[in-house]
């Protein structure tokens, strides 16, 4: 265990598992009613299973279900599942033979580890290993009455006690963090339900810095009152064993009769209980009814909610102070230190950051933000990983003025004071400083001629593109001006692809310019207050979203049986540690389709973006030769109308929309995108990536869409007397081919922009994509409103 209580940094549960034996072997890690086994016991039962499932052979790849009543040997099962590297199939053992038999159908499990009543009830097929006959007895600390509903008071007639010697250990797959860990058919789930699966990685890092946030540590003893099946048992059971506590196995009767629920918690010393919110009201009103003895508990757990307020007022009156901590695990962002969600820093840590490097706050980096971080990596020992925009604008220069704007900028804006720790610990964590400076460079072009400043300009947006940031000192972020005339300059400004998503560059580059205008010759203007959301929140959401165990079974079963939507030619060499070379293409569209487009999107009643993703779907089906297609839908994750409250960071996520498009005309596509929009409502936040792992695909789609317009540009101009006169913007994109269409803000027209690897597409290929949108759109164009 390390000091701070929470569970070292590993690559496997088996491997978090093996360190609480290695730090507290003497330690009693379960306790079922009948028998506690210490750490080094549960170990030795735990193998002794894991060499009998060997011996069956199952393979690393498939599942293993474990049936048996709510046990020591439950919890040894599974442990032997996982140290074999098989994903383990928790069945429970109070579902009907008629449900049983079709879920054994859709997990396939090559082998069902299970003893006593339950083997009665399994359908023929998989391969049976019991513990009651096939294996020696296991260890055991000494028998103890069991006192609860569901348990017998002694041992089985045919226990013996069973030595601690461990079988020596076989090979086995070595399972890592994105290994299936857990494969869930939650009780009501029949044949054709889709099962949820939990990865190795993500219960580990579900528990993540729990242990500093919420105290957990060895002298915890945690209930395992929930089914099985649920991914609820899965935390509560890992909770435990994590971090060196003690797991009491909590009969089935006994966690459905309140009653009994509290006196097993006073008996067995309960420190940590998991519970919903009706439960707990249960419990509470229990509790509050018989007034017994005060609970040990210090902690409740809650999944799928919170209590409502007078539920509480038992506790508070008879506890005060010291009543039991309500917490959650997957959104901690109301129970950490300060206002982080994620706590990952202790209090010694925060002081010390705090004193010395002026750091105010630190939390992990996001999804998206890992990945292009992760991308750059594999890239140049230069970081090219630039978004540059470059505006020319006819205003007098006032450098003093602009200098204040990009400062008002850095300190209104958490992740301009944001940089980037990737060294000693276990994943990437932002670090908020209280302070930044961000300075204005300046380049006196006056005494050029328009060609020679035209060079000098290009040359040095090279070079500022290509320079690499320092990650470790905020902002990530240049800018620079460039003097053409007495009433003319250029503003150039360049910020870290991990920093900022294209809603965000145009925020915060309206911001500046605006606070330009308002504070040329030392006239002043109100600071704006900070944005009421943070960045920080933004992690915490896609923590939740990625947590969630009912947007996990949405998605898979959304995804389920997909076949990827790819570009369908092949990269014309291998990948190089440099940039990758990107093809563009853009295409202005005629003004009368434009205007065309809006009317079909009145006809249908949809937005224009619903009627360009129809378009984008039926070129998917030209493209592919399919009929059914996978729409990789950019969304920046934000409410609408969320104004100034919406922070600026990286907030962009791929949204797999999928659709089917054989026999439709254009009216039947734009209602499927309607629908499918409203099906996918609540579920968008969850992390593009892990969506190929639940599908078991690499990626839904190498193909990404946007649908944007730049109003924040149109607003600038409204609100000021600056001359926006042009803007230049070079933005990398990660996809095998985007698909942008922008409306622009002055005129509304469309223009389509391709951006492609080259590699996959050249300027030949990207130009016949080009001419495939160009023909949906005059065919819609033409026959939309009445399709």
């Amino acid at each position: 265990m390390t000091p701070t209580g929470a569970p070292a940094a590993v690559g496997s549960l088996a491997e978090g598992f093996a360190a609480s034996v290695r730090a507290l072997p003497g330690r009693v890690a379960v306790r079922d009613g009948l028998r506690s086994l210490t750490y080094r016991q549960l170990d030795a039962r735990a193998e002794a299973m894991a060499a009998a499932l060997r011996a069956h052979r199952p393979g690393p790849r498939r599942p293993v279900g474990v049936l048996l009543e709510r046990s020591a040997d439950m919890v040894a099962a599974a442990l032997a599942v996982l140290r074999t590297g098989a994903p383990c199939i928790p069945l429970d053992p109070a579902t009907p033979r008629d449900r049983l038999e079709p879920l054994l159908q859709a997990a396939r499990p090559s082998v069902v580890i299970t003893a006593g009543e339950p083997a009665t009830r399994l359908p023929g097929g998989p391969a049976v290993l019991r513990t009651d006959a096939d294996l020696p007895p296991g260890p055991d600390a000494g028998f103890r009455p069991g006192p609860y509903p569901g348990f017998p008071s002694g041992p089985p007639a045919d226990h013996r006690p069973g030595p601690d010697a461990v079988p020596p250990p076989g090979p086995d797959a070595v399972p890592g963090r994105d290994t299936p860990a857990y494969t869930l058919f939650p009780p009501g789930a029949a044949g054709r339900a889709r099962p949820v699966q939990l990865s190795h990685g993500s219960v580990l890092e579900l528990f993540a810095g729990a242990g500093i946030r919420h105290g957990f540590g060895s002298e915890d003893v945690w209930a395992l009152s929930h089914s099985v099946a649920l991914d609820a048992f899965v935390r509560e059971m890992w909770g435990a064993l994590l971090y060196g506590g003690c797991a009491v196995v909590v009969p089935r009767r006994t966690a459905e009769d309140p009653r009994a629920l509290l006196a097993l918690l006073r008996n067995e010393r309960v420190t940590v209980l998991h519970q919903s919110p009706a439960a707990l009201r249960r419990l509470l009103a229990e509790d509050a009814r018989t007034g017994g003895r005060r609970l040990p508990l210090r902690c409740v757990v809650l999944d799928g909610g919170h209590p409502r307020d007078g539920d509480l007022a038992p506790w508070r009156a008879a506890y005060g102070e010291a009543a039991p901590r309500l917490v959650t695990l997957d959104d901690a962002a109301a129970q950490a230190p300060g206002s982080a969600p994620f706590a990952l820093l202790g209090t010694e840590d925060r002081e010390r950051l705090t004193a010395a490097g002026g750091i105010e706050d630190a939390y992990p980096v996001g999804d998206v933000q890992a990945r292009l971080f992760l991308r750059s990596a594999y890239r140049a020992a230069t970081d090219p990983v630039c978004d540059l925009f470059i505006f020319r604008l006819r205003a007098a220069y006032d450098h003093d003025a602009l200098t204040r704007a990009v400062a008002r900028a850095v300190a209104r804006h958490d992740i301009l004071r944001t940089s980037f720790r990737f060294a000693g610990r276990t994943e990437p964590l932002q670090l908020l400083h209280r302070t930044a400076t961000a300075p204005v460079s300046v380049r006196d072009l006056r005494g050029l001629c328009p060609g020679d400043r035209a060079a000098e300009v290009a040359a040095q947006a090279e070079r500022e593109r290509t320079a690499p940031f320092d990650r470790s000192a905020p902002p990530l972020m240049r800018c620079a001006a460039y003097l053409l005339d007495d009433g003319e300059f250029l503003f150039s400004v360049g910020f870290h692809e991990a920093l900022l998503d294209g809603w965000s560059e145009q925020v915060l580059i309206t911001e500046i310019l605006a606070d330009f205008w308002a504070l040329r010759g030392g006239r002043g203007k109100p600071a704006a207050e900070p944005p009421a959301h943070r960045p920080a929140d933004t992690v915490a959401r896609e923590r939740r979203a990625r947590n969630d165990p009912r947007t996990a079974a949405f998605w898979s079963h959304e995804l389920a049986g997909l076949q990827p939507t790819l570009l369908p030619w092949p990269a014309a060499g291998p990948a190089g540690t440099g940039e990758e070379p990107a093809g563009l293409c853009v295409v202005d569209l005629p003004p009368g389709e434009s205007e065309a487009l809006d009317e079909v999107a009145r006809a249908h009643g949809a937005t224009l973006d619903q009627v360009l993703l129809a378009v984008h779907a039926r070129v998917l089906t030209a493209l592919t030769g399919r009929d059914e297609v996978v729409l990789g839908v950019e969304t920046d994750g934000r409410d609408a109308g969320g104004g100034a409250g919406r922070p600026v960071g990286v907030q962009l996520n791929v949204v797999p929309h999928r659709l089917r498009t054989r026999g439709r005309g254009w009216g039947e596509l734009i209602r499927a995108v309607q629908d499918k929009e409203r099906a996918l409502e609540g579920f968008r936040c969850f992390p593009y990536a892990a969506l190929g792992r639940l599908a078991g695909v690499r990626e839904p789609t190498d193909i990404t869409v946007a649908c944007t317009r730049s109003r924040g540009f149109e607003e600038l101009v409204a609100a000021t007397e600056l001359h926006l006169l042009d803007a230049k913007t070079r933005v990398r994109t990660g996809a095998a081919l985007r698909v942008e269409f922008v409306q622009d803000p002055f005129t509304r027209l469309l223009t389509l922009e391709l951006e492609a690897d080259e590699r996959r597409a050249d300027d030949e290929r990207l130009e016949a994509v080009a001419e495939l949108y160009t023909e949906a759109i005059a065919t819609l164009a033409t026959e939309g409103t009445g399709a």
